[in-house]
């Protein structure tokens, strides 16, 4: 399997393709967040026309599926792993990080994670965790040196804590 990265601050129609895929691939995320389908469709996608979200994906050249955008149903390769971002002026957030299941372990998530820091232009942004996810996530907070900055309880699910991370450090 060949794995490439797309990145982007923009919304790109070359990778409209992917955008399908996304909702798709992060499903679990339901999980933790019962808002994430809408925040989606009603905040990310329409704000990256306008510049203030951008995405890494982690696309698998080698597999292909099926799947259906505003020009109809088309092959398209494989969404294996995303970085869904806001990169404002007063918040650069890693608002999703998630990696397909079936291609865990290959340090997808790794490059992912460097890309934000590239593509938000800083080693520090903000990252919030739920506690659901936060053993899955571990290792790879301390590699990247994000500070636990606060714990919040029933951010986004009824009682689950939230982790925050660099609040207030990107630069």
């Amino acid at each position: 399997m060949k794995i490439s990265y797309e990145l982007s601050n923009t919304y790109n129609i070359n990778h409209e393709p992917f955008y399908a895929q996304v909702a798709w691939l992060t499903r679990d995320i339901l999980d933790s967040y019962d808002g994430h389908w809408d925040w989606l469709q009603y905040k990310f996608f329409p704000n990256l026309k306008n510049g203030t979200r951008g995405y890494s994906f982690a696309v698998d050249y080698d597999s292909s599926q099926v799947v259906t955008t505003k020009r109809g149903i088309i092959p398209v390769h494989t969404l294996a792993g995303c970085a869904l971002l806001k990169n404002e002026p007063e918040e650069k957030k890693l608002c999703c990080l998630f990696v397909d299941p079936n291609y865990r372990g290959q340090k997808i998530a790794s490059k992912l994670i460097e890309d934000s820091f590239e593509l938000l232009n800083t080693n520090k942004p903000l990252m919030t965790v739920s506690q659901q996810n936060l053993g899955m996530l571990q290792k790879l907070i301390d590699r990247y040196g994000f500070e636990l900055t606060s714990v919040k309880e029933s951010v986004y699910k009824p009682g689950i804590k939230e982790y925050f991370y660099n609040e207030g450090l990107a630069r």
